[in-house]
């Protein structure tokens, strides 16, 4: 609303602000809000399965994926996702899902990284294998990329070694 006075023959505007059409709820700033979301960033963990003696059978061998706490495995509890070995020796796992607050946490960080233990779980169902105690260290690193997407990348690790595996 604006109010037009006369002072001194010169006519001064005033606007006022208001909340609603009725002019009954004014405002002293004018504040366009805009809010920036990014739909959940997601990754698929993967990795082979490799039987030497006897061929491989769908679905014989359990594989997990579990939360590391502050570097140290977690022992198979709080499983984030689980696995078993395809016929062509390819384990798939379940998607883990990240949100823009999990990337962002208390510090609106762009980029952050979750670390994970696979592994296989023992089979005791299989009489004549031997348990396979191989331990791979993964490490999730989900980027905020700022136009509206999270994207994710996975680095393997063998336990105990630097070298990024191919």
């Amino acid at each position: 609303k604006v109010t037009v006075s006369d002072e001194d023959g010169i006519l001064i505007a005033t606007p006022k602000y208001y909340a609603d059409s009725a002019f009954t709820e004014p405002v002293t700033d004018i504040v366009f809000t805009n809010t920036y979301s990014a739909p959940n960033g997601t990754v698929i963990l993967e990795a082979a399965k490799i039987l030497t003696g006897r061929d491989l059978l769908a679905e014989e061998f359990d594989f997990v994926v579990t939360e590391c706490a502050t570097g140290k495995p977690v022992a198979y509890g709080d499983n984030v996702s689980e696995a078993v070995n395809g016929s062509a020796a390819k384990v798939t796992f379940s998607s883990i899902s990240y949100t823009l607050a999990q990337v962002r946490g208390d510090n609106n960080a762009t980029s952050r990284s979750f670390e994970y233990w696979m592994a296989e779980v023992k089979p005791v169902h299989l009489k004549g294998i031997a348990e396979n105690t191989q331990k791979f260290k993964v490490i999730v690193t989900v980027t905020d990329t700022g136009d509206g997407r999270l994207e994710t990348s996975a680095q393997y690790y063998k336990v105990g070694e630097n070298d990024t595996l191919t």
